[in-house]
């Protein structure tokens, strides 16, 4: 799909980026047209960057749901297991029905940690195939 960005960086002037497949594309290329037309204070320019981040890291988290989905012909379910100490770490638990549970490692936000779950669970069922 095709998607168009439009950002506004607190009172500054609207800034629209080139059309691009899929939203991750279109936001990068506002980030850039953005950062090119205006002096962003490093602070400004950071939060937009980590806001595409975790826009790709939720479009490959659904990639990786449907891939899962296709393998096992079944829904997973998550549990996201927060660390008492340091709350931005997160362990995704994957309950497929009829299969294992499959435990990821330890990372930085939820995406990231349904990532390496989602990753060992396809990992598993590769190996068996």
């Amino acid at each position: 799909q095709r998607f168009y960005a439009v950002l506004r960086i607190q009172d500054r002037a609207l800034v629209s980026g080139e059309w691009g497949i899929g939203k991750t594309a279109a936001l990068q290329s506002a980030l850039e047209k953005l950062e090119s037309t205006f002096a962003l204070a490093e602070g400004e320019l950071a939060s937009e960057t980590d806001r595409v981040a975790k826009l790709r890291s939720s479009s490959q988290v659904d990639v990786l749901v449907k891939e899962l989905q296709d393998s096992f012909k079944a829904n997973p379910s998550f549990e996201i297991v927060r660390d008492a100490t340091h709350t931005q770490y997160c362990q995704a638990v994957i309950t497929i029905p009829g299969h294992p549970t499959f435990k990821g490692d330890w990372a930085v936000g939820k995406a990231a940690a349904k990532i390496l779950a989602l990753g060992r669970a396809l990992a598993s069922r590769n190996s068996r195939s």
